[in-house]
């Protein structure tokens, strides 16, 4: 009696042990997986942010103000940070968070910028620094490309941007606005909306928009391209011109906000009536030659979109925009279902914000001081 005692003891042991275990391995597996739905993690601070920056695909945020530097990972943990700095600017960080850059002074700011003499520091995920070097043109602004291959520096007031690998080894330079500047996904092409000019990563003409005309959105390989007048006055700035690349079609829409999917098969746009729409490129391109109708996939009224983006897979949009009232409204819709699947309203607008590449993770500044971290799915 007294061993059967002993052996139901012990069995109750190991199993209590292995439920611990299993719960606690379970646990293990929600935070590699990622954070739950819902805010993840909310900040506050007593200086004045610079920059909030998101990488599209791990979630990691970076965030910098001029005297400091923080990195957190997906699931709002400080990685690490960098105190007691005297002037930071140019922040960026690549898709995967594995590269990190900003720029810093040996002095505090004062006076005219230009006489500043900023160092370019390069870090790692965990916040080493595997590169700094001297920046000789002063500019204190900074463009990281998706992959963070490459580093475009450039400054609002000057009309030249210069263009270098992620080993600081200058490739190439360009007359132009480094704000007009941007990638598409997969880092083959940059449009210049200054020329209106795609160009490899050579910095060679590939392609040119019609005289006039800037980019909005671009696909993977740059197949398809939203592009609308530049600085048109009246009726002219309200068109959006939807154009295949490679068969050479074109569909010309009017309205204001517009965004195009990863593989160039769905556009969102507001038109002049307030609504959201979706469509299908290819039949619009087939209805501009008369061979059918377009029917939008999904549609929503909205004062103001200032942001329309589909995930990389196409399979949901995430709207940025104003109601009528001013306040700042976030919408994140499944389009299989044309399902809500989170929405919030802040009492006046982002100052900025960023959105991951699979419309997972959604970093807002809501203030001057502050950033709020959200899990949508």
């Amino acid at each position: 009696m007294l061993k059967l005692s002993r052996f139901l003891l012990a069995l109750t042991f190991v199993l209590v042990v292995g439920t611990f275990s299993e719960s606690a391995y379970s646990e293990q597996g929600k935070d590699k997986d990622g954070p739950k739905k819902g805010l993840v993690f909310k900040e506050s601070w007593k200086e004045d942010l610079k920059g909030i920056y998101l990488a599209t695909s791990t979630g990691d945020v970076l965030v910098h103000t001029e005297q400091w530097v923080r990195f957190y990972d997906v699931n709002g943990k400080l990685v690490w940070k960098k105190d007691d700095l005297n002037f930071v600017t140019g922040g960026g960080v690549s898709r995967e968070g594995d590269l990190i850059i900003y720029q810093s002074s040996p002095v505090p700011k004062t006076g005219q910028l230009t006489t500043l003499d900023l160092t370019v520091h390069i870090l790692n995920h965990q916040g080493d620094e595997v590169l700094s070097k001297p920046n000789p043109y002063r500019y204190f602004n900074t463009l990281l490309s998706p992959k963070g291959t490459y580093i475009v520096f450039g400054e609002a007031t000057a009309k030249k941007i210069y263009v270098y690998d992620k080993n600081l080894n200058p490739l190439w330079e360009r007359e132009t606005y480094l704000w007009y500047i941007g990638f598409d996904p997969d880092e083959r092409f940059i449009f210049d909306s200054v020329s209106g000019m795609l160009l490899n990563t050579d910095g060679r003409r590939v392609w040119e928009l019609p005289a006039g005309q800037k980019f909005l959105g671009i696909s993977s390989g740059a197949e398809v391209v939203l592009s609308q007048p530049f600085l048109t006055i009246g009726s002219g700035r309200n068109k959006l011109y939807l154009t295949n690349r490679v068969s050479l079609e074109q569909v010309i829409l009017d309205g204001y906000c517009a965004g195009v999917s990863y593989d160039g098969s769905l556009i969102a746009y507001q038109g002049l009536d307030r609504k959201v729409l979706v469509y299908r490129t290819r039949e619009l391109f087939e209805k501009e030659k008369g061979r059918g109708e377009a029917n939008p996939v999904w549609s929503l009224d909205i004062n103001l979109a200032k942001l329309l983006q589909f995930s990389r897979d196409a399979q949901s949009l995430f709207i940025y925009g104003e109601t009528s009232q001013k306040y700042g409204k976030a919408i994140f819709i499944d389009l299989n279902s044309g399902k809500k699947l989170w929405d919030k309203e802040w009492f006046s607008p982002l100052l900025k914000y960023v959105l991951s590449e699979d419309n997972r993770f959604f970093l807002a500044q809501t203030d001057s001081r502050s950033i709020e971290y959200y899990c949508l799915k």
